[in-house]
């Protein structure tokens, strides 16, 4: 698509987008969980399957060697630092790819002239190798990460706060941002910030997660990828707190959302079709327009009485 045809099948209402990376732009999984156990390893813990340490990915590595291994603070800070030296001898890019499609909007957005930057919890120098490696650095105005001190910058209230600050000094218009990710501290970050969301993917499970106040409800509408939003399809919500959350045109088919807290969540135009709300607490909801086609409702609070668009 040239730039013309981009600029004229994109109208965006976001004045730039903040990009995560690890499970949103680049598929880092094959070598994030090899130097993983190889990490656990010298540090003489067991190996862990490939399923539980894929929920390693995305989260800053100094918490989750804690909250998931745990280390003491000063012992996931060692680990954090071995690993890097692992990742660096490896090499960032190796066995790295870009989810299908991810790099043509990345450059359809660009075409349409609209900035972009990441905000990524991965060291900014391995974003940076990365971006470059697929070609990406020139479409985007900043390539923000943590810093390379495993305790340094690691929250991603603090890494989306200082790409917003890099794309202002590069002269981009910063009041309407959006970020694009896939993990909840990619929602709570930008809740923090006050930056809404595009939960692009959610790798299956968020059970418990506080989603409160997060605004879920943006899409990026695009002529080549159609409209990218909020996924949580099949996904495990159970217990999951949304009160007062936006999540217009979030897409939750046949999403577990058993006694989730969707107290006053606006969910205009939400596919909500074959999900299981059990005992799903829907108070003051707005569900105008949502599809709730073949949903299970039994024993939910303050659903209306409608079971189709």
């Amino acid at each position: 698509m040239d730039a013309d045809s981009a600029a004229h099948s994109f109208r965006s209402p976001w004045t730039c987008i903040l990009w995560d990376v690890d499970g949103t732009l680049i598929d880092a999984s094959e070598g994030i969980l090899r130097r993983l156990t190889t990490t656990l390893a010298h540090f003489g813990h067991p190996p862990l399957p490939p399923a539980e340490l894929a929920h390693w990915i995305g989260p800053p590595m100094l918490e989750s060697f804690q909250t998931m291994s745990g280390m003491t603070p000063a012992q996931a800070e060692e680990a954090v630092a071995f690993y890097r030296q692992v990742a660096k001898a490896d090499g960032y890019e190796t066995g790295a790819r870009v989810y299908p499609g991810m790099a043509d909007l990345v450059r359809d957005i660009a075409a349409a002239g609209v900035p972009q930057a990441t905000a990524s919890s991965k060291p900014e120098v391995q974003v940076l190798r990365l971006m470059q490696h697929f070609g990406l650095d020139g479409f985007l105005q900043a390539i923000v990460g943590a810093t390379s001190e495993a305790k340094d910058r690691g929250l991603k209230a603090e890494v989306i706060a200082d790409s917003l600050r890099r794309l202002e000094a590069a002269g981009v218009d910063v009041s309407r941002p959006v970020l694009v990710g896939d993990r909840h501290h990619d929602v709570e970050g930008g809740a923090e910030q006050d930056v809404p969301v595009i939960f692009a993917r959610l790798n299956g499970n968020a059970e418990g997660a506080n989603f409160s106040h997060a605004n879920l409800g943006a899409d990026i509408r695009n002529q080549s990828m159609g409209v990218l939003h909020t996924d949580f399809n099949n996904a495990n919500l159970r217990h999951t707190n949304f009160e007062d959350a936006i999540l217009d045109y979030a897409s939750m088919q046949f999403a577990d959302l058993s006694r989730a807290n969707l107290t006053g969540a606006r969910l205009i135009y939400a596919d909500l079709s074959g999900a299981n709300l059990t005992r799903a607490n829907l108070t003051g909801s707005d569900l105008t327009h949502a599809d709730l086609t073949s949903a299970i409702t039994t024993g939910a609070t303050g659903l209306p009485n409608r079971n189709t668009p």
